[in-house]
């Protein structure tokens, strides 16, 4: 019974982390008022739009991506992947 208690403790560290960016001016492309939607589409062009705000522009993307690989979710975009896609690679930010 451990397992759901870990998935609720690790969604939590990634929930804080997402808070501490936006409270810092930093918006996790996952939680945008009017594009939140898009990660739970089953519309291929939301979701290839959803995986690119992931890997382009999500300040929470690593806290994610270490959620998502010990707790698989079963649908919906996490990581800049969709659960149907092999992994992405991330583009390096250039300054």
């Amino acid at each position: 019974m451990r397992e759901p208690i870990e998935r609720m403790e690790a969604l939590g560290r990634l929930l804080a982390e997402i808070s501490r960016h936006q409270d810092n001016g930093e918006q996790a492309p996952c939680v945008h008022r009017e594009r939140g939607h898009l990660w739970l589409s089953e519309d291929p062009d939301e979701q290839e739009a959803a995986s690119h705000a992931c890997l382009t522009a999500c300040p929470a993307f690593a806290a994610c991506q270490t959620y998502v690989t010990a707790h698989p979710e079963p649908s919906g975009v996490w990581a800049g992947i969709h659960r149907e896609q092999t992994p992405l690679k991330r583009k390096k930010k250039t300054p």
